[in-house]
């Protein structure tokens, strides 16, 4: 009966995920750097619950409803803590770019895809959770892992909120020159998005922090296996669902993007600012943005 609700509970997460991954790419409210970070964490989500739908689907099959141990289910387990290890890097990562768009604001608004940077921290990322996974899951390393994640948890809360009061200086201080309106577009940017992704981050901490407490004990000796199961995956399952769920309902730009996709949320959400027009993309965003700024001024 678990492993029933525990794929059932996989499938239904990973399908309310769906809606979510395809505003993230979508939605041209987000510098292009921070939504190909941001949907590339979207994609390792789904990769982690279906790898989840897989493992007990599999074990439903062979008859092994209720493991005594990780052995038989490994594979799906590398596949599932690396996808697990590359979303808590990608939220680092974020912060990261996020920082980098605070620093400049006026040159990184005519930024366009930055290829080598995305790509490397990419493929660095995966390496690292895929080695942290075989750590884990063939070297039993959960006395070295649990507070590695932990402390980078922290560390991704910790920044995000200095972020939060780095670009609130930032605004204060631009400089009135020529490039003044790019650099508070981009700042406007960072912080909204910062604003809403600071609630998320922290919710998600807490609930990776809750799901790191039942292999803990697990190991101790205090629960066994199947409870250590039923309790761990789908926490983790949920927290993907809340997290990118909870930053799209925040994130207003986001959430027009949604209103767009299921337009029958539109009677159920109000969105408590003006209507704007609809635009291609970022670029044609931006120029009608300024267009407008500049008929103003006439």
């Amino acid at each position: 009966m678990l492993a029933y609700i525990e794929v059932g509970v996989a499938v239904l997460c990973f399908l309310l995920l769906l809606p979510c991954v395809y505003v993230v790419f979508t939605t041209s409210f987000l510098h292009i750097n921070c939504k190909i970070i941001l949907g590339t964490s979207a994609l390792a989500q789904e990769v982690m619950l279906a790898s989840q739908i897989s493992m007990f689907s599999y074990d439903i099959y062979i008859g092994n409803v209720m493991p005594e141990s990780e052995d038989p289910d490994k594979p799906f387990l590398l596949v599932h803590e690396a996808s697990y290890i590359y979303t808590t890097f990608l939220s680092l990562m974020i912060v990261v770019e996020r920082y980098i768009a605070t620093y400049n604001p006026a040159r990184y608004e005519t930024l366009t895809f930055n290829y080598p940077w995305i790509i490397i921290t990419g493929l660095t990322g995966m390496l690292l959770s895929s080695l942290a996974s075989y750590s884990i899951h063939i070297y039993y390393m959960y006395g070295l892992m649990i507070p590695v994640m932990l402390l980078t948890e922290l560390l991704i809360c910790m920044l995000s909120i200095v972020l939060l009061f780095y670009c609130k200086r930032q605004l204060r201080n631009l400089p009135y020159d020529s490039r003044r309106l790019r650099a508070k577009y981009q700042l406007a940017e960072v912080f909204s998005f910062t604003r809403a992704i600071l609630p998320a981050i922290l919710i998600s901490s807490f609930l990776k922090l809750l799901a790191l407490v039942p292999p803990t004990i697990w190991r101790a000796g205090i629960i066994d296996f199947p409870t250590n199961q039923v309790l761990f995956f789908p926490m983790h399952a949920c927290t993907c669902v809340i997290m990118k769920c909870f930053l799209i309902f925040k994130h207003k730009g986001m959430l027009r993007t949604l209103l767009i996709v299921l337009p029958g949320l539109g009677n159920r959400i109000s969105i408590s600012t003006s209507p704007v027009q609809s635009v291609a993309n970022k670029a044609e965003e931006t120029d009608a943005y300024f267009g407008y700024m500049a008929s103003a001024w006439k």
